[in-house]
């Protein structure tokens, strides 16, 4: 119990060395660093696998598909089907929002402006964000935005990074002491949902607000933006389905990823949307003894992030296949996982479901990256691991990415029902219930 990180009664002490602050900058100053070596790098590196499977391709290629699409429509064409303008005729596959950027005047031309735009705005909300207290977390930390998948949405500039700088801001101010800052979160919702669709989930986050009033007011102000956004882009959803990649392998994230090599019928494979509405369910009818905990945590910015990045990455996780740049949303994860604050108060269920997450956190989020690590150099020398290997290593990846967002859908799921029953008014107040306001600096009064 003593060992840094696992759950202890004692208060967070600091190993020697820089304080706090130094330790986060030593964590910008090594992300960056990492990041930039392979957005410069020569070709041996990507070879060397360590992005996925001898992966190479040019520099920002995801924004530049944004831009060629708001080029393509500007000049009159169809950005929805196979695109000349993008270096490999993709289809846009996001709202017709985008397209104001061709209105704006931005072309191809513009990319490494505009890619690098989408990292510096990525690794600004993330360094405002992440708090390191000690030298244990600031290693974990670091694990989590060097990982391949992180990388893979940086050097690609992808515009996941868009909708974490968007969403980033919510915990913060869900618990400001101002009711204008508090206004804020419907409206950065439904920007990122007509942007990219696939943040509606992050709605679920308005019921951690305490004041009752307050929060219905909230609610029904994103219902009232939803309906306008819905009107705005219910026209592009028409191509969801025609314009979405086909993702396979490690660099794909979701839970049909590989069911057909598992021999799991393909009538079966598009309804794994059904196992989150059976996780949901979990979470809600087995987690009801976590109320008195969840209520102490509402104003905790700390488990707030957690939720945000945890709805995101299980929602993408369970509706669909997506690539591996979902993973950017583990930045939010990764301290609450580290060491919850207050962790002496978490209930033992809470407890178990905490540890099945940080367990399988790791072996989800860089299984792929270390397998490619030793295929790749065997390939390159002709003795390449036969298929069962490779089958093998896919299987135990993949196990434990369902074992992880399986985790955090319990964890979801207790936290959608705890807050459906405070708004209907269930349960007891907010106020008869100690809030701890550590790692919450900006928490007033509601």
């Amino acid at each position: 119990m003593g060992a840094v990180g696992t759950l202890r009664s004692s208060p967070t002490t600091l190993s020697p060395g820089p304080a706090p602050a130094r330790w986060r900058l030593w964590l910008v100053l090594l992300t960056v660093g990492w990041h930039g070596i392979f957005m410069v790098s020569p070709p041996w590196l990507q070879l060397f696998g360590f992005s996925g499977p001898r992966m190479s391709y040019p520099l920002f290629i995801d924004s530049m598909a944004v831009l060629a699409a708001a080029e393509t429509h500007h000049l009159g064409g169809d950005a929805f089907q196979h695109m000349a303008l993008d270096p490999y005729h993709r289809k846009h596959s996001y709202s017709s929002w985008w397209f104001v950027l061709g209105d704006w005047g931005l072309t191809r031309a513009d990319n490494p402006w505009f890619g690098a735009l989408f990292v510096l705005a990525f690794a600004v909300a993330a360094a405002t964000r992440l708090r390191v207290r000690a030298a244990g977390e600031f290693w974990w930390l670091l694990g989590t935005t060097c990982s391949a998948p992180v990388l893979l949405a940086t050097t690609r500039a992808n515009n996941d990074l868009v909708v974490f700088v968007l969403l980033a801001p919510l915990p913060w101010c869900l618990l400001h002491s101002s009711r204008l800052v508090r206004l804020i979160p419907p409206f950065l919702i439904a920007v990122a949902t007509g942007l990219k669709y696939y943040p509606l989930v992050a709605a679920l986050m308005l019921l951690a607000e305490p004041g009752l009033r307050d929060r219905r007011f909230r609610l029904g102000v994103l219902a009232l933006l939803l309906v306008m956004v819905g009107l705005s882009v219910g026209d592009d959803l028409r191509h969801i389905a025609e314009t979405q990649p086909t993702v396979e392998g490690y660099l794909g994230f979701g839970a049909c990823a590989g069911l057909d090599v598992l021999g799991v019928p393909a009538a079966w494979q598009g309804r794994t949307g059904l196992l989150a509405g059976l996780a949901l369910g979990l979470g809600a009818v087995f987690t009801r003894g976590w109320a008195g905990w969840l209520r102490r945590m509402a104003g905790n910015e700390q488990w707030l992030q957690f939720i945000l990045g945890a709805a995101l990455l299980a929602g993408c996780f369970w509706t669909g296949m997506s690539w591996a740049y979902r993973w950017v949303f583990a930045l939010w994860l990764a301290p609450f996982l580290w060491r919850p604050v207050d962790p002496a108060a978490m209930p033992v269920a809470v407890r178990r479901w905490w540890r099945v997450a940080r367990t399988a956190y790791w072996p989800a989020l860089w299984g792929g990256c270390i397998y490619f690590l030793i295929y790749n150099p065997l390939q390159a020398a002709g003795h390449a691991p036969p298929w069962r290997v490779n089958l093998a290593a896919w299987t135990v990846v993949q196990a434990a990415t369902w074992l992880f967002c399986g985790a955090l859908t319990v964890f979801v799921g207790a936290f959608v029902w705890d807050g459906l029953r405070g708004l209907v008014g269930a349960g007891p107040p907010v106020d008869a219930v100690p809030v701890d306001r550590r790692d919450s600096p900006h928490l007033g009064s509601t």
